[in-house]
């Protein structure tokens, strides 16, 4: 077990239950959660509960530091950290696009890895339903469809 895995547990103390005064950090932290239930009133708790400790553990504090770091010494990987990451490069390439009726072949698992048929519906913008040649009826995703 590390030294710094320890610490926590000995800076930790035992507050008497109605000895408020005793309690600043966590009494602030109840404060803090009630004034931001009645800002937003109206909305769901969980949601509320939700957007607090999103906004509790990522915002840097006041000396500067996340939560995290401070309590911990250690920087946790975030959410935020993740939103920011760089897209693929093909992400605003255009969705393949087929019409009902049209001649196609489609993607299948076993024997014959490419079956032809006729798309006869389109089921959403991403999944197609196809007709086979031997009269099966297939949904398939674009990207197991081709011309």
């Amino acid at each position: 077990i590390s030294k710094e895995f320890l610490s926590v547990f000995l800076n930790v103390k035992i507050v008497p239950p109605e000895a408020h005064h005793c309690n600043g950090k966590v009494e602030r932290h109840c404060q803090n959660l009630k004034k931001f239930v009645k800002q937003n009133y109206g909305s769901k708790i969980t949601d509320i509960l939700d957007d607090y400790l999103f906004k509790y553990r990522y915002e840097t504090i006041s000396l500067g530091q996340e939560p995290s770091y401070h309590k911990f010494f250690n920087t946790i990987v975030n959410f935020p950290r993740i939103l920011n990451m760089k897209t693929s490069e093909n992400a605003n390439e255009k969705v393949r696009q087929f019409s009902i009726k049209q001649t196609v072949k489609a993607f299948h698992k076993t024997g014959t890895k490419w079956r032809e048929g006729i798309i006869i519906d389109k089921l959403s913008d991403f999944i197609y339903a196809i007709r086979l040649s031997n009269g099966a009826v297939i949904t398939r995703h674009v990207n197991e469809i081709i011309n």
